[in-house]
């Protein structure tokens, strides 16, 4: 496009007094690219474009920012006889010169007939932005800023390519540029050539998957059972038979679901959640008091809205359900993300054939991890579906667990990222100048790349004057349990690789811990070389080919070229610097903002210090624990194994009633009818376990909380 062509896809965005704040271009029919920050200048009823070519200003009647990228899509009206330019995702050459065509009339530039010239001497990401956790670096022009250029198309003038959205920013003394490529991993429906139809705003930015905004549930309400399930993408292509959603949504149909409630109910009954609010749950149940949220895996990873809206599911479910079959990527990533946030019960069942039984391989992180099988029966079968009785079964048993055990776990990960030690060399952060962690594939074919990758990182960090071990897991020397010694990496580690190579679904389950839980983020990398060929392997015909596609998108891994990539050390040094130096006042990748926003709603406090202290008592010595025969001590025929557990239990009795007298007070008689129970009875258990001691001192205690209780 030359000419007249260029200013008719060019507009001026101007406020309601009919000044000029900055500038667009159209990319469709009723569709423009500007800065968000020229859309906030002009903020008001009143926000039109006025095209170059036109008399009338066009008004704003919607828009969608993304404030990270400092851009913007601005829908007005649609036309048939539009003008709108394709973008390109092409670098810019060094050396090129840069134009930006068409500017209005009353624009200083336009002073410049074939475009504002800009030959930058350099284009380098030495100034960069953040978006979803990951550095975007800008195009950096030998030229000088001036208001009003901002939203205007960067074009290299060899190619005739949009490669960026021109961007002033206050105290810069080079014009800078947003690239393209930035713009179209953000929208990716953005045109890139004029043989394409023209795209609409409804088109470029898209609403959630319908499945996904059909079933996600809204706020999270203490008095439902929330559940959730993650279809597998390859299985879905078979039809809903072989789905997990099928025999889940039957069971809620069922008289199973009446024992699963009760199950859950017990467990959750009257827990207190981070803002106040406590779990009434009704006695008997009703399909009503579920929330079920059902999608796809692939619709997670559509846009940037989906993934935020399924990490929110994904952690506040009291119920998950995975569909781990051939342990596609997203799930796993999904999976991960569960296991850092939630102490809920999680079922990972696998279909597509497999039963109960059969062997499998595991992820080597997930040895332990318990499958259940939801391949349909084959043949025929009256009656009720066979699947639902034993996931009724699994279910009940883990809300019962649940219940009795504060410590129940279905998912590697959750404590290991918690329980540190209290020492301070326990919990503070492993810096980049002392190790990088490095998360991939362990597979005989990958090696050769993790060795070079290895060695072109540290030469560019140490071209930094950074001099750390570039290390996985194995490589450490700690005899420390795999699992402990990973996770506490994983959260402790400023700096972090993900590569996706191989697509090893342990690396993406790791993937997902470090996203939900560090503030630093992670560089995450794929050989593009490798992709190319993997279609070709035996197995591509169920390559999850929609996620992989889609999550690269969202995701954005920096893509090398295998061995032969001479750059690929330096280009993850320099995020690895960047996002260190971001992590002040940062919550991480968005990922991990999204899980905190949901965990405010869904967390329950811990528990209140009578409570805990008293569970502390009763796993150590239960006064009925002989007439139950049941007995706390592992080696209880040790007398001295057996006395010390009944000391410390007796102590943190004699702890937990102090405090119910001293600091709450609940004697008192405007005091609460339950404190005064628990009270009186902690305080009988107390004097008769001091009374059965030997020290005159303990005898001294007795008599004094007996007078009390008396």
């Amino acid at each position: 496009m030359i000419g007249q062509t260029w200013e008719r896809a060019i507009a001026a965005v101007i406020d309601g007094e009919d000044v000029t704040r900055g500038t667009a271009f159209f990319v469709g029919d009723d569709v423009a690219l500007t800065c968000a920050h020229v859309l906030a200048a002009a903020a008001g009823p009143h926000v039109s474009l006025k095209p170059v070519g036109g008399s009338i200003a066009e008004k704003v009647i919607g828009y969608e920012l993304d404030e990270d990228l400092d851009l913007a899509l601005v829908r007005v009206l649609p036309r048939p006889d539009r003008t709108w330019l394709a973008l390109s995702s092409d670098e810019a050459a060094r050396g090129h010169r840069i134009r930006s065509r068409g500017f209005p009339r009353d624009h200083p530039f336009r002073l410049y007939p074939d475009g504002f010239p800009m030959d930058p001497a350099r284009i380098s990401g030495e100034i960069t932005l953040a978006w979803r956790g990951q550095p975007v670096p800008m195009l950096v022009l030998d030229v000088g800023a001036e208001k009003g250029m901002s939203g205007a198309p960067a074009v290299d003038a060899e190619t005739n390519a949009v490669i960026g959205v021109l961007r002033f920013r206050e105290g810069d003394s080079h014009a800078l540029a947003v690239p393209a490529r930035a713009a179209m991993r953000r929208w990716p429906e953005l045109p890139t050539s004029h043989e394409q139809p023209a795209r609409s705003f409804a088109d470029i930015t898209p609403a959630i998957p319908s499945a996904l905004a059909a079933t996600a549930w809204g706020d999270f309400d203490p008095a439902r059972l929330h559940c959730l399930v993650v279809n597998s993408e390859v299985l879905a292509k078979d039809g809903s038979e072989g789905l997990l959603a099928a025999p889940v949504k039957e069971l809620l149909s069922s008289q199973d679901a009446k024992e699963l409630w009760r199950s859950f109910e017990r467990a959750c009954r009257g827990d207190e959640l981070l803002d106040g609010k406590r779990r009434q749950l009704p006695a008997e149940y009703s399909k009503a008091n579920v929330s079920l949220a059902v999608f796809d895996v692939a619709d997670a990873f559509a846009s940037p809205a989906s993934l935020d809206r399924v990490v929110r599911l994904v952690v506040q479910a009291d119920l998950a359900l995975f569909d781990v079959t051939g342990f596609e990527p997203g799930v796993m990533l999904l999976l991960g993300i569960r296991a850092a946030t939630r102490r809920g019960v999680t079922i990972n069942s696998y279909g597509g054939g497999w039963a109960e039984g059969d062997p499998i391989d595991r992820p080597f992180n997930l040895s332990d991890l318990s499958l259940s099988s939801h391949t349909p029966p084959p043949g025929s079968y009256t009656g009720e579906d066979p699947r639902i009785g034993p996931l009724a079964a699994r279910i009940c048993v883990g809300f019962d667990q649940l219940w009795r055990r504060p410590d129940y776990l279905d998912l590697p990960v959750y404590d290991s990222l918690r329980k540190l030690g209290a020492q301070d060399d326990a919990r503070t952060s492993i810096s980049l100048e002392q190790q990088v962690l490095m998360l991939c594939s362990y597979g005989k074919k990958y090696f050769p790349t993790w060795q070079s990758l290895r060695g072109k990182l540290k030469e560019a960090l140490s071209q930094q004057g950074i001099y750390p071990k570039v290390q996985r897991l194995q490589d450490m020397s700690t005899p420390q349990l795999v699992s402990q010694a990973l996770y506490e990496r994983i959260r402790r580690c400023a700096g972090c690789v993900a590569d996706w190579t191989y697509f090893s679904p342990s690396t993406f389950f790791e993937l997902g811990v470090r996203l939900a839980v560090s503030p630093w983020s992670v560089v995450q990398i794929l050989d593009a070389d490798w992709l190319k060929e993997h279609p070709h392997e035996k197995d591509a015909a169920v390559l999850p080919m929609k996620q992989i596609t889609s999550m690269r998108t969202l995701l954005g891994p920096l893509a090398y070229a295998g061995h032969d990539d001479s750059d690929i050390g330096t280009r993850i040094a320099q995020q690895l610097i960047d996002m260190r130096e971001r992590v002040r006042g940062s919550g991480g990748h968005p990922v991990r903002q999204a899980a905190a926003e949901a965990l405010k709603a869904a967390e329950k406090r811990l528990p209140q210090l009578v409570e805990q202290l008293t569970r502390e008592a009763d796993a150590l010595d239960r006064k009925d624990a002989e007439r139950a025969n049941m007995s706390q001590a592992l080696f209880n025929e040790i007398e001295e194994i057996k006395r010390d557990l009944e000391k410390s239990a007796l102590e943190r009795r004699i702890a937990a009633w102090f405090y119910l007298d001293l600091r709450v007070g609940a004697d008192r008689p405007d005091g609460s009818d339950d404190l005064r129970r628990i009270w009186k009875e902690l305080g009988d258990l107390v004097v008769t376990g001091l009374y059965n001691s030997d020290d005159a001192a303990d005898h001294a205690l007795a008599d004094e909380i007996d007078g009390k209780l008396t």
